[in-house]
């Protein structure tokens, strides 16, 4: 009768043993997956910005968008953080182009109005002020062509504003076209009245040159 109770006692033993470890592999196992499934749920949406990064920097559009992380957690804001500074700088730039655009085709009233932040505002004001010294340059330059037109080589800018590199340019060139013309003049009148010791002094480049060898 003792045999019989210490085999069952060793039976119950064994079957608890076998429940024990049943019970720790389950665990072990739903462990393993619980740590995949975060490992994962981490992973993939930092994979997917980084995968969004890499397209950025080899296509430069910046019309490409996060779509695949919906999230409420950290890792969802960053990804919607993301997508509105891709908004932000596709908005900036198509806005420069614009105004770049129109300063090509000769329109000087388009400005990047948007209000912009650190970086990009610099950006924009570096746009919106190339284009109003391109528009104020214009009428300058149309009246130094106009005055050129109609032979007015000793015309003066006067009180215009435009850039100061720009007006030295276009004052040193009518100077210059001035005393090389008004010299010209000299030696043509005083060639007229038989005296050929005059000639032309000014340092000349090009079709200006060109004149004045053939004066001499």
């Amino acid at each position: 009768m003792s045999e019989i109770d210490e085999a069952e006692a060793f039976a119950d033993i064994a079957v608890l043993k076998q429940d024990v470890f049943i019970v720790c592999a389950g665990g072990f196992v739903l462990i393993l997956i619980l740590g995949y499934w975060i490992s994962s749920s981490i992973s993939r949406p930092i994979i997917a910005l980084s995968k969004l990064f890499s397209r950025l920097e080899q296509s430069g559009d910046f019309s490409l968008r996060n779509t695949s992380i919906t999230s409420k957690d950290e890792i969802g804001q960053m990804a919607r953080v993301v997508n509105i500074h891709l908004k932000s700088l596709q908005s900036t730039i198509g806005a420069a182009n614009k105004v770049v655009t129109k300063v090509a085709k000769g329109e000087f009233d388009n400005r990047i109005e948007m209000d912009l932040n650190v970086d990009l505002a610099t950006l924009k004001d570096g746009v919106n002020n190339s284009a109003n010294s391109v528009e104020e340059t214009m009428p300058a330059l149309k009246e130094v062509l106009n005055a050129i037109s109609i032979g007015n080589f000793g015309f003066h800018l006067g009180d215009v504003d435009i850039e100061s590199e720009f007006r030295t340019t276009l004052t040193h060139t009518m100077e210059t076209m001035e005393h090389a013309i008004g010299e010209i003049n000299q030696v043509m009148n005083a060639a007229a009245i038989g005296d050929f010791d005059l000639r032309v002094n000014t340092p000349l480049k090009g079709d200006l040159d060109q004149l004045k060898i053939g004066v001499k």
